[in-house]
Formats: C-alpha cells, structure tokens, sequence
C-alpha cells in the first residue's frame, strides 16, 4: 500500500515523509524513488505536495509543487464520506486515492489542477477540514501503522487508487 500511495508522484519529486507530523528534519526528504526503495517503518506522513529544497522546512516558502490535495471529514463517518468522494467523482473531481487513516475518516486525494478551486469550495460547504487541504498539511501515508496511545494499532490502508486519473503516470 505504501508503494502504491507513494507511487502517485513522479519518480523524481522531493517529498516530505516523516513519522512525527510536528518535526522537520532533513531526512525527511527524499526523492519518490527513494522513499518507494527504503519505505518508513514507523507510523508515517506525508503531504500532497513536492518540495525546493532537501535542507528546507515544510513551509510554503519550500514548496515545489502542490500536486495533490487531500479532503478529510471526522464527523461523518467513513462510508458518508467515501459516499461523497463517489459522488463528487462522479461529478468531474479527479479522485485520484482514497486512504483509511485507521482512525474516524478517511482521506480523498484529489488532483490539485484546474479544477481544484470547485472541488475545495465543495468540500467546504460541506464542512469537510480546511487545513488538510493545505499544500503543506500532513495527513496518513497508506501503509503506516497508526499507533496511540489507550488504543489499538490499526494500519492506514489504501481503499482506492486510479492511476489514470495521474497525467504524468500515464
């Protein structure tokens, strides 16, 4: 799963991974191909975006290129809100992934191009969390283990993948 979720960006895009959403360090970057030939063992993140420079922070200011973003819902529920990925699909959204968190919700990755101001507006409206749409937000990498505290670990999984909806992967 974390192959395939990785799998997403090119080869040759900087990405952020890291085990602890709230550090910055600089192995936490390293190209696509990397991460896929030494994948993370740990519970892990990672954003939707690429990153400038490997020595850099997550910071707007480091940000390469904003290919994906990603919506997320708590309160509805992870088949509503895999309900809505369908619909808004459906409807023209490029989903191009969809991960369980292991937590309450589940993540649709989006392509972030020209129809992405539509798609945020949407999910907006429906109340869906703004800050995991930021370029820089870290949210679940497939594959991971969740573990916390006075809970079971539970393993991020990949519900959905489609590649064609990726125009640099096919």
């Amino acid at each position: 799963m974390m192959t395939a979720h990785l799998g997403l960006f090119d080869p040759t895009d900087l990405l952020w991974v890291a085990a602890d959403p709230t550090r910055v360090f600089s192995t936490s970057f390293r190209k696509a191909k990397e991460w896929i030939s030494q994948l993370p063992s740990a519970s892990v993140f990672l954003s939707g975006s690429t990153y400038k420079n490997p020595f850099g922070s997550r910071r707007t200011a480091n940000l390469d290129q904003t290919r994906f973003c990603v919506f997320e819902h708590d309160r509805f529920g992870k088949e509503t809100t895999a309900a809505i990925f369908r619909h808004a699909e459906a409807n023209g959204m490029p989903l191009v992934a969809v991960v369980d968190s292991g937590g309450k919700s589940v993540h649709g990755w989006c392509l972030a191009d020209e129809s992405l101001l539509r798609w945020r507006e949407f999910f907006l409206a429906a109340g869906f969390d703004s800050k995991a749409m930021r370029p820089t937000q870290p949210v679940r990498l497939a594959g991971g283990k969740r573990v916390e505290e006075d809970k079971p670990m539970a393993i991020q999984k990949l519900l959905y993948l489609n590649l064609g909806a990726v125009p640099w992967k096919s």
